[in-house]
């Protein structure tokens, strides 16, 4: 017989602490809302923050039979609805608490990072070794947590993950790769066996539970060069950054819209001001590659308008990374024009912060990302644009304002429209910004015709992109994923489902098998 809330509630204290369960209704609608507004959506009827893997254990044997919907939550920096509860009965896995780290093995070049580590952590801890994950480090990564990424996926890909501990519904623990060894439980090495680990990464937590990761780690490059360029449509803007991809030595391919390349440093000057010091304080050598002396104490933090695109090549020196630089710098100068690489630098220096979620003026935002093969950037890219100018007055009238943002590896091709307009802000964002900001903003009223227009704009994106061929970073509720599948694909991971979570409790709806998409 299933428990009441009331019970619940003792039962998950007596594991967790009472402090650490939640009932308060204000506090768990918080938990349960990322950053966009989904109709319909519940508001969990309990809260628990495990502190260890055990607790995570015995919390799941606790659930087991309850028929509740289990949704874990990390930093809750996800705009698709993965953790946002379909219905009220809902109990939220708080994982925030697990934020030990357990090993640094400077020898075999690992981290055994706790799931509720943040990013920014885990960059803390490595800086006395000289060492950082190889992985690309979310920008959210100062409130984004180690397992958050591990089940949504981040767009650079995720070569780096040597190992998972996982928590499976039924409480049972698993370990992957060379980790699960039961005499020599050593987590430097994933491709043991079956790659078990790849199985869980990018689940949006429906087949277990991140509890603890371990990050293969590398030293950073010895020398850097930037260079930024600005082109007169994104058609040229497009064309050189697919020629680019074939760069291996880029490690940075990352192009603006004229609106983003304006406000980019637009929401808070001293603090990008202090992020190009610290660079150049701590690796004056990388930008010798830049071409050009930056006098930091009277930069110009707003480039020109235009279709901008920043570059940054590593090496072993920083001849050989000049040298890559001009190689890139032949391609972008065949249509578009070099300006100071001022963005570029700061965009290198990889300073984590949510601030951008807002506009200076606490204007919400909200993107919706799509990922293509480079062959297809080129359509991709114009199916997009044409679907924001017919939109343009809409967008007016509405008082929407509309960016983009565009990268490429070797191998894909990503365009992430952007949307900023005038609503009332989340608590979500107002928690993790400066609390004079926060108080000003919270003055801000809710502007639910505005919000409407936006919900439709996102599904209908969504739906372009697909009919284009997109995948996307990560499946959660918004972006569809199992109903696109070959049947048979589709069948496998019902099955696997099945096994993994007999009782269908961990984040239903996030692998999209049923056309359950918000």
């Amino acid at each position: 017989m299933s428990l009441s809330d009331a019970d619940l509630a003792a039962r998950l204290a007596a594991i967790a602490g009472v402090a650490h369960v939640v009932t308060d209704p204000g506090e768990r609608a918080y938990l349960s809302r990322d950053f966009f507004y989904w109709d319909g959506a519940g508001t969990a009827a309990l809260a628990v923050a495990p502190a260890d893997t055990g607790q995570v254990q015995a919390i799941m044997r606790e659930l087991a039979g309850q028929g509740r919907e289990v949704v874990i939550r990390g930093g809750g920096m996800s705009t698709g609805r993965s953790y946002v509860p379909r219905t009220d009965q809902a109990v939220i896995l708080d994982m925030r608490r697990l934020t030990r780290i357990r090993e640094i093995n400077v020898t075999d070049r690992y981290i055994i990072a706790e799931a509720g580590c943040t990013w920014q952590a885990v960059l803390d801890a490595l800086a006395p070794h000289g060492l950082r994950p190889d992985f690309t480090i979310p920008l959210s990564g100062s409130v984004s947590t180690v397992g958050g990424a591990m089940a949504h996926h981040v767009t650079g890909g995720m070569k780096g993950i040597l190992g998972l501990e996982l928590v499976r519904a039924g409480g049972d623990l698993v370990r992957t790769g060379s980790w699960a060894r039961r005499d020599f439980p050593e987590p430097y090495y994933r491709d043991y066996g079956p790659d078990l680990t790849g199985l869980f990464l990018g689940d949006c937590g429906a087949f277990a539970i991140k509890t603890a990761v371990s990050l293969h780690l590398s030293r950073p490059p010895e020398a850097s060069a930037y260079a930024s360029f600005a082109f007169p449509t994104m058609a040229d803007q497009t064309a050189a950054m697919v020629e680019l991809a074939a760069l291996d030595f880029l490690t940075m391919r990352s192009a603006f819209d004229p609106y983003l390349t304006r406000i980019a440093t637009d929401v808070n000057l001293a603090e990008a001001a202090q992020t190009l010091g610290a660079v150049v304080r701590a690796a004056p050598s990388r930008l010798r590659g830049a071409g050009r002396a930056l006098k930091i104490a009277a930069v110009q933090l707003a480039p020109p308008a235009g279709w901008t695109l920043h570059l940054r090549a590593d090496q072993l020196t920083t001849g050989a990374a000049a040298e890559g630089i001009s190689r890139a710098r032949k391609i972008c100068l065949r249509t578009g024009q070099e300006i100071a690489p001022t963005m570029a630098i700061a965009m290198g220096a990889g300073r984590l912060s949510v601030r951008g979620a807002l506009s200076r003026d606490g204007d919400r935002w909200i993107a919706t990302n799509s990922i293509f093969p480079l062959s297809r950037a080129a359509a991709a890219t114009a199916a997009l644009q044409n679907f924001l100018t017919a939109r343009q007055d809409e967008f007016a009238a509405h008082s929407v304002k509309t960016g983009c943002f565009t990268t490429t590896s070797a191998m894909h091709f990503q365009a992430e429209p952007l949307f900023w307009w005038p609503d009332q802000v989340s608590e979500l964002a107002l928690r993790h910004i400066d609390p004079a900001e926060a108080q000003k903003f919270r003055a801000i009223p809710e502007n639910p015709a505005s919000r409407a227009f936006i919900t439709t704009i996102r599904h209908q994106l969504r739906d372009l992109f697909q009919a284009q061929g997109a995948i996307h970073v990560h499946t959660s509720k918004f972006f569809r994923y199992g109903t696109l599948l070959l049947p048979g694909t589709r069948e496998l991971l019902r099955e696997i489902k099945s096994v993994l979570d007999p009782e269908q409790i961990l984040s239903p709806g996030n692998l999209g098998l049923a056309d359950d998409a918000a």
